[in-house]
Parts: C-alpha cells; structure tokens; sequence
C-alpha cells in the first residue's frame, strides 16, 4: 500500500498527519486522528509545497473531491471566497475544482477526512444521482448531523478504514466504493432537507444572490462580464448589480474579480505555472493585460507574488 506523499502534490490544505494516512490506487485517501487524538493533536498542519504549516496564507485548488467529518474542535476556512467554520457534528463536502484557505485549526481538532476522484466516485453512482449530489452541494456543502447520522458517518468511516487496511482482501476498491456510496446517499438526504428549510427563509434577492455566485464559481474563467450572468437568470445587468450591491455589500465586478484573482494567486503559489501560463489557464487575451490585472488588484506582480514567502 502507497505512502500519502503522492498525494502533496494535490495540496492537501486539511489532511490530518495523524500516522493513520492510507490510499489506494492513488484514487482515494483516508485520514483522520479520532482514535488518539492526544497524541496526534499536535500533528494537525498543513503540508505547503513541503513546509508543515498551522494553515495557508494563500488559496489552494483542490484537484479532487473531500469528504470532511469534524468529531472535535473547529476549523476556520475560505471557501471559494466564503468564510466558513467547521465544528463539532458537521461533515463537509468539498467538490473538485473548489478553492480553499485555512486560517485556523483548533488544538482540539479531531476529524476524519475523505479523499477521492470523481471518477473513482461516481462509477456506479449514476448520472442522476451525481447530478443530484453536485446541485444540492451548489447550496449548502456543509451540515450539522444530529446524533444518529454522525454515528452512521463514523461508523462507516471505520469500516472504510478496517477494509483498506486489511492486505488479504480481494476487492477492497470495490468495497470502499460501495461504502463512499452509502455516505453520499445520507449526504443528499441530510443536504436536501438542510437546502428545503434554507428555501423557506430567503428571499428572491437572496436567491438571485446565490444564483449568482454559482454562475460565477463556474464561468470566471471564460465569462467576465455582467451581461452574461444576467442573461443566466433572466433578468437586467442593472436589476443584478443592484441586488448583488445590496445583499453582500459587493458589487457583482468585484466578485467575479476576485474570483479569477483566487484562483491566480493558487495557480502561482503551486509554483508549477509561469505568469504567462496562468494567463492562459484564466483566458486573458494576453500576459500583459493579465500582468496589469493582477498588479491592480494585488498591489504587485504576479512574479513578485510568486515567489512571496
């Protein structure tokens, strides 16, 4: 069985070093520290391009999917420019293609996380359900599980890890994969019923809000203006700005920059990509205009920001 380091260079921002890491087939790691949590406490960090570290300063880009089970403590974090915190009785799903930042790791934190493709995944899942689970995780990724789910959730958490630990067994992949099913299928019922209730309480303005940071989190790569993400809900450039304006206190302009400069800024810190690369992965007509971009934004090159401590 393979060793987590193929794993660093995924940039796993929230992966507990608790001596219990295991993959398989480079398609689904576990990790946690529930069962000794007094003498793994201390070794809860992140790994950033090989420097252990309490939390990142700079985004990350999650190139597969997490399922997070927080048993203790709390965990405070960015995702996709949304602050968040995780705590005691909550499980999170983190989709592929997501960008986080941690800020803060309790002493006390004691998780189980859950790494895996999407494709390892969604084999067998079915296109419906996929679907499902992708739009349900759109509005709320994150729940409190009463006392009856977090126990199905841990108990199945265990019987993951009994499976991939046990060298004799012939069909493991397939045994987790059923496992990792089971805990989507309580996922989207626990998510749904959270996602129903949310419904109830906001309002159009709110809707239209939500709506919009979707859209974004999926087009600012190719699609910077407002006409487009208007068009996308019927309704005036002016109508959405005006509504964006109100309820976040940010105008539609700064979320959609924002965005591409996240996902800038992650792209240079994996110090895999030249600026001129990232401008292209972000489809800007051409370095230059990305280089001006990125300075007004940031205050300073995106070099200079690279090679940042």
């Amino acid at each position: 069985m393979k060793k987590n380091e193929d794993f660093v260079l995924f940039d796993l921002s929230m992966i507990p070093n608790a001596g219990s890491s295991m993959v398989l087939n480079n398609e689904i790691m576990l990790a946690d520290n529930i069962d000794n949590i007094e003498n793994n406490k201390d070794n809860v960090y992140l790994n950033i391009n090989g420097e252990k570290v309490r939390h990142s300063n700079y985004p990350l880009i999650m190139n597969f999917s997490l399922i997070i089970i927080c048993i203790n403590g709390e965990l405070r974090f960015k995702y996709n420019l949304k602050s968040c915190i995780l705590s005691k009785n909550h499980v999170l799903f983190i989709p592929a293609g997501a960008i986080i930042s941690s800020e803060y790791i309790s002493d006390d934190m004691e998780l189980a996380v859950i790494c895996f493709s999407d494709r390892y995944m969604y084999q067998g899942l079915g296109y419906e359900r996929a679907l499902k689970f992708t739009d349900i995780l759109h509005n709320a990724p994150m729940a409190e599980l009463n006392d009856y789910y977090m126990e199905k959730y841990i108990n199945l958490y265990r019987q993951m890890r009994d499976v991939l630990g046990d060298e004799n067994l012939k069909y493991k992949k397939e045994m987790i994969k059923h496992f990792l099913h089971i805990m989507v299928y309580y996922g989207i019922d626990v998510l749904n019923n959270q996602t129903e209730q949310d419904k109830t309480v906001k309002g159009r303005a709110q809707i239209i809000l939500d709506n919009f940071l979707h859209d974004v989190s999926e087009n600012y790569r190719n699609e910077r203006k407002l006409q487009f993400y208007a068009d996308k809900q019927c309704i005036t450039p002016k109508h959405l700005s005006l509504v964006v304006t109100e309820i976040s206190g940010r105008s539609p302009s700064d979320w959609i920059k924002d965005y591409v400069i996240l996902e800038a800024k992650a792209l240079l810190k994996t110090l895999k990509y030249t600026s001129s690369q990232v401008s292209d992965m972000l489809n800007f007509s051409n370095p230059s205009f990305f280089n001006r971009y990125f300075k007004k934004s940031v205050g300073c090159s995106p070099r200079q920001y690279q090679l940042e401590n």
